[in-house]
């Protein structure tokens, strides 16, 4: 397969999943499951009393931490999963899996 227009697909994409989380008047919680290097929490025009939980694998985590410190002061750091727990309001929430199914295995 060649990659001729994938980086207008995922462009394209962006766009559609940014819009419907903007959109989505009522909910004050997003969880990105597979967060890896996403930056919406960073760059997104969200509610000031919304909640960004991010999970990933702790190298991917403390990597995104590392490169994206001096921005810390604008968002919350990439969750560390045991944390989610405290933090995670099961009445208001919207969860993103993006990207993550190429990762599953059949175990």
């Amino acid at each position: 397969m060649g990659m001729t227009g994938f980086s207008e697909m995922i462009t394209v994409r962006t766009k559609w999943i940014d819009d419907g989380i903007l959109s989505s008047e009522d909910c004050r919680q997003w969880i990105l499951l597979g967060a890896g290097y996403d930056t919406r929490g960073f760059r997104l025009d969200l509610p000031s009393d919304g909640l960004v939980l991010e999970v990933d694998q702790p190298q991917v985590q403390q990597q995104k931490r590392n490169k994206l410190e001096w921005l810390s002061h604008h968002h919350k750091n990439p969750t560390e999963q045991d944390a989610i727990v405290d933090r995670y309001d099961p009445k208001s929430n919207s969860s993103l899996w993006i990207s993550i199914t190429i990762f599953w295995t059949t175990n």
